[in-house]
């Protein structure tokens, strides 16, 4: 099913439960893994790089300790490269995604709050959007994005329960195809999901209200999305009321679900202005599971 996965690491970071995930979708699709490493520098270093051959050493210092920590851990794996650059860490995990044709892009996620340190410590002339390199790739990245914030066990990459999220926005229409494309491939249940955001619409909402705005989701996810999705009696779905990210991950944890699929949470058609939304940050750092965000149409190889 997948071919080429490209890993986004960060030596520093104790947090290795995305380099095992990357691994183990390799070892068992039989597919390239590219570890990625991007080298974000502050200014100053810059300057000073330009000025000695020392950035070069350093830099195949890096991939060196790279290849001694996963040498052990990506036996048996069909193949596996590296690439150590500099530079800004999403722009070049794209480029280098886009340069492959990866059909997955693997990484942790990044607390925003980590780069705004980043940015204030350049003292940079114009203020750097607040949005951290998960949300920024996940935003533009061609292929689909795996989120992972915990330890994933070979089992769990089994899946046997998917939950996809919709907003009914164009994009969440691409990640519920997406969901059903993985579902029909392992044979999984689809548990598809809307949440009813309350909050947004008032305190004063009576609660007749609110059922009957669940009730109408419920006909339009039954009448204009299910039939679509051509999974049968393994596709279940549901409106629930309350905050999407709270809702999302509760249906996950009941079902004790593999994976969860999901959009940004935006009505912008056009995904290169859209801003990311808080849920699907939210979703990712606090699943148990992997998180798949994806934005556009994509077709995926059904041989498993």
């Amino acid at each position: 099913m997948y071919k080429e996965i490209v890993l986004a690491v960060n030596p520093a970071d104790k947090n290795d439960a995305p380099a095992e995930a990357a691994i183990g979708l390799a070892r068992e699709h039989n597919a390239a893994l590219v570890i990625t490493y991007v080298h974000n520098p502050f200014f100053g270093e810059i300057s000073m790089r330009e000025r000695s051959s020392t950035h070069l050493k350093k830099m195949g210092r890096i991939k060196e300790d790279l290849q001694r920590k996963y040498a052990g851990k990506i036996q048996g794996l069909r193949q596996c490269s590296y690439f150590v650059v500099q530079g800004d860490p999403a722009t070049e995990v794209l480029r280098i995604a886009g340069m492959i044709r990866a059909d997955l892009i693997v990484l942790g996620p990044h607390p925003v709050k980590y780069e705004k340190k980043r940015s204030r410590a350049r003292r940079l002339h114009k203020p750097e959007p607040r949005v951290s390199t998960m949300e920024r790739v996940a935003q533009l990245a061609d292929c689909p994005v795996m989120v992972v914030a915990n330890t994933v066990s070979d089992i769990q990459l089994e899946y046997t329960h998917v939950v996809a999220a919709t907003d009914f926005s164009p994009h969440a229409e691409h990640a519920l195809q997406y969901a059903a494309q993985l579902a029909g491939i392992y044979k999984a249940k689809l548990l598809v999901l809307n949440v009813l955001e309350t909050g947004a619409l008032g305190p004063e909402l009576p609660a007749s209200e609110i059922r009957q705005r669940i009730q109408e989701a419920e006909q339009r996810l039954a009448r204009d999305i299910i039939p679509n999705l051509g999974g049968g009696k393994k596709v279940v779905y549901e409106c629930r009321p309350g905050r999407p990210e709270e809702e999302i991950l509760k249906l996950a944890g009941e079902n004790r679900a593999e994976l969860i699929v999901m959009a940004h949470h935006s009505k912008e058609e056009d995904p290169q202005k859209a801003v990311l939304g808080s849920t699907v940050a939210k979703v990712a750092l606090d699943s148990k599971c992997p998180t798949i965000t994806i934005n556009r149409p994509f077709e995926i190889s059904n041989q498993h």
